[in-house]
């Protein structure tokens, strides 16, 4: 699970720490959004006798993604955990997995040389599709579609964020962030949008479902942790709006420490099918 370009962090790696942070408000997403999308699944490769399913996860990064799926699906299976970090790959909890470094472009190329080693493939990832650029996002479609079009993805960043109180500046660091989220050409809350458009352009069905974040008192460390990497990324956007965004920062710390703030931060799931 990478977030590139996250301010602070090496291209392309995200903190161990975030990471940690962020890991129980992605399962509760999950289960509350989007365990209707696992069932539909299971029940997918139930109806088709399939017992050993190759994973190919994208993105692995330290394998939140993994330790997340690896118990939820009932069946044998194979992992391939890709990402272009290659110290991300030598985490423990990768262990039996085929380990790939690549970029998601190289992606259809890489995954074509690897031999069949179950009844179905499963291409998932979580936290990718929104830092990805249109060229990364074409090559995962491909590879969805060649993999006979399975795709679990997860967590994608599409945009709104509701604010408890809101704030009269809530608009304008939300515009900056999404601004840093298309830096160099990336569709960044788009992203979900676009790979579903061409998923449903060859013939696959994809099946949407909201996993937001609802954060409050009982999430402190995360919710102080994503509000200064959300500042960071919009001052890295525009320096300008330091004046305004210190302010609103500030007031947000306040409130969080006071327990008054709650945020709900709006991510979306994909469950790719063939028709």
């Amino acid at each position: 699970m990478t977030e590139v370009g996250r301010p602070g962090a090496a291209p392309g790696r995200a903190a161990p720490d975030w990471l940690a942070l962020r890991g129980p408000a992605d399962t509760a997403a999950r289960d509350e959004g989007a365990g209707h999308l696992l069932t539909g699944l299971v029940d997918h490769l139930d109806g088709r006798g399939v017992s050993t399913l190759e994973v190919v996860d994208v993105g692995a990064g330290r394998g939140a993604n993994e330790r997340y799926l690896r118990p939820r699906l009932p069946f044998r299976q194979r992992w391939v955990v890709v990402d272009h970090d290659a110290e991300h790959l030598r985490d423990p909890v990768h262990r039996d997995a085929v380990r790939v470094a690549a970029r998601v472009r190289d992606l259809p190329t890489r995954l074509a040389g690897l031999p069949a080693a179950a009844e179905a493939r499963l291409v998932t990832c979580a936290a990718l599709l929104d830092v990805l650029h249109e060229e990364d996002l074409v090559a995962l479609a491909r590879c969805v579609r060649e993999a006979g079009g399975l795709a679990l993805l997860a967590l994608s960043v599409d945009g709104p964020v509701v604010w408890d109180p809101p704030e009269e500046e809530d608009a304008v660091v939300r515009a900056a962030f999404d601004g840093h989220q298309r830096r160099s050409g990336r569709p960044g809350p788009e992203a979900p949008r676009i790979l579903t458009g061409l998923l449903r352009g060859t013939g696959l069905e994809v099946r949407p479902a909201p996993t937001p974040w609802r954060l409050g008192p009982e999430d402190d460390a995360l919710l102080a942790r994503w509000l200064d990497e959300r500042v960071a990324a919009v001052l890295e956007h525009d320096p300008g709006l330091r004046p305004v965004v210190d302010g609103w920062h500030a007031r947000r710390v306040a409130q969080a420490a006071s327990g008054r703030l709650r945020v709900v931060v709006s991510h979306v799931d994909l469950l790719v099918l063939p028709r």
